[in-house]
């Protein structure tokens, strides 16, 4: 409450407006949605990781991601920044990177990104993993990548597959089935190129952050089709079998 004297003098006004929001000084509160999608292969599995970062208040200048048991992280960007240059209007150029520094420690699997500048509205990270594996056929366990500090995070999980390899098992019980079409498209476009023939197998939902799925993958067997037209004839002293086979050899595209 405020109490104000005034002198008694003609055209008297009072005026006022609210305090200036100041991000800076604000506690940091953000919500968290990740896509993760699985690719096995043959020796590696790849992991794509899409996390969208909405702050409610403050800024975040650092985020820290814990990493499932066996995996390295391989890359760490921003996508979709784009900016036309000041000289040429019609030619696009990349803005300066949101990601100015980030490291994975092994020993503690966690993962610190430094942003720069630091951000108060909603934004997105894109985070490449590998787990290694021995060759096809393989079973192995994925965890999933999670955000510390959100007040809030949930997430989809994808298990995707290209031409050479096929998924015979995916145990998933901590897991809500979704429909394939439900996850989003722009994971496997990321992917298209360096894996042939890619395609969601699965798609879940999740919100316990440490559960984990247990997949089975091997390599897909070449597919062989014979036609055959057999004749045979007989005489007095041999019999001759002639035998005119068509064979179809549909062999999976392995990529060197």
């Amino acid at each position: 409450m405020v109490r104000l004297v005034l002198e008694p003098v003609n055209d008297v006004w009072i005026g006022w407006r609210p305090r200036t929001r100041d991000v800076k000084r604000e506690k940091p509160v953000f919500y968290a949605e990740l896509f993760q999608l699985y690719t096995p292969a043959a020796g590696v599995i790849e992991g794509t990781h899409y996390a969208s970062i909405r702050p409610a208040q403050g800024e975040l200048n650092e985020l820290v991601f814990s990493i499932p048991n066996g995996a390295t992280v391989t890359d760490v960007s921003d996508p979709g920044r784009t900016a036309v240059p000041a000289d040429n209007k019609s030619l696009p150029s990349l803005t300066a990177p949101l990601v100015t520094l980030w490291r994975f420690d092994p020993d503690t699997r966690k993962l610190h990104v430094t942003l720069q500048p630091a951000q108060s509205r909603p934004f997105a990270l894109l985070i490449r993993s590998q787990l290694a594996t021995g060759p096809l056929p393989v079973e192995q366990a994925v965890g999933l990548m999670s955000l510390e500090g959100a007040a809030s995070q949930i997430g989809l999980l994808g298990i995707a597959t290209g031409n050479e390899v096929q998924l015979d098992s995916l145990n998933a019980t901590a897991f809500s089935p979704i429909n394939i079409e439900d996850f989003p498209a722009s994971l496997l476009t990321s992917l298209a190129s360096p894996v042939s023939g890619l395609t969601l197998r699965r798609a879940y939902r999740y919100a316990d952050l440490s559960a984990t799925a247990q997949l089975k993958a091997s390599a897909v067997e070449p597919d062989i089709r014979i036609e055959s037209q057999d004749t045979l004839s007989l005489g007095e002293d041999r019999t001759v079998l002639a035998v005119n086979a068509l064979v179809n050899v549909t062999a999976p595209a392995f990529s060197s």
